[in-house]
This record gives structure tokens, sequence and C-alpha cells, in this order.
């Protein structure tokens, strides 16, 4: 099983629950939002397969599925089936604590959209935007944000666990 050190650790739950709870003061990056920095665990993190939990509230399933080296194609689909939407991910890379060579690292950057033009909010920019997530060492676990139009965080916060890592 592959762990962070301790103080990376540290960093990282911190960072997570900060995001988790949406306390002010995490979001430091402007109208865009911040996006915390990408971590390398001893092994390169894993984002393909099934995952469970909520984005935004909205409960539902995640499928995310590798394209090539560090892209990836997702689809969201809230249990009631009344919220889709697909997602273009990229996966940052990072060094080692030791040095080295950049492996796949815990941080995965997206844009998303629906097929709805932007008119279908109130709020302006609905119909697309951006996020981030971030996956624990075991690549269990997922957490992030995700925004409409340029924010990466303005709509709520990611949660999920992995059900299946079958979708490669």
């Amino acid at each position: 099983m592959k762990r962070a050190p301790a103080y990376k650790s540290k960093t990282i739950a911190g960072m997570l629950l900060c995001a988790l709870l949406g306390l002010p003061g995490c979001d430091t990056g402007g109208a865009a939002g911040s996006v915390p920095p990408a971590e390398a665990y001893e092994d390169p993190s894993q984002f393909a397969g099934v995952w469970f939990g909520e984005s935004a509230g909205i409960i539902g399933e995640l499928t995310i599925k590798q394209l090539g080296p560090l892209r990836y194609y997702g689809t969201f689909v809230s249990d009631d089936q009344t919220v889709r939407f697909v997602l273009n991910m990229t996966q940052q890379t990072a060094l080692p604590i030791g040095g080295g060579t950049a492996l796949p690292a815990n941080l995965m950057t997206f844009e998303w959209q629906d097929g709805h033009a932007e008119d279908r909010c109130t709020g302006g920019g609905c119909g697309r935007g951006r996020g981030w997530a971030l996956v624990n060492s075991e690549d269990t676990a997922l957490i992030g944000k995700i925004g409409y139009g340029s924010s990466n965080s303005n709509s709520g916060a990611w949660s999920f666990v992995r059900v299946d890592d079958s979708a490669e």
C-alpha cells in the first residue's frame, strides 16, 4: 500500500478538509479559484474507474476512462438520471519527494459540459465549467471542487469513493 510521507499527508488532509467544508479563505486564487499543488506518491496515482459520491451536492456515479498518458474522459450521471455531464480530464505530474523523474500525480484538472446553453442557469456560465480533483494515496477516494464558467470552485465540492477500477 502506497503512503504519502507524514508531512505531505497532513498538508493534503488540511487542503481536503478545507475544500470539502468550503471554508472562507480556502479559495484564495481569485475568480477562478485556487487549485492545490500536485504531489507524487510512491506509485503513480490512478484515476480510471467507477466512483460513487456527490458533485455539488448531487449524488451520482462518476466513470473515468483513460484515453492516453495523462488524458482521461469522464461522465457523471446523477442517481435520478436528471443531471449528466462529460469531463475532459488532464492528470498533472509532480516530482517525487526524493527527486527523479516526474510521475503522474494525485491531481486532475478538468473541464466539463452538459450540452445545455449558458442561458439555462440564472447565474451565467452554466452548461460548462472547470474543476479539480485529488485522489488519496490508496487511489480509493476523490475530493475536489467544481465550478461554472471560468471558476473551478463556485458550484460546490466533489467527494467520491471508488466502487470499481475496471473502467480502464
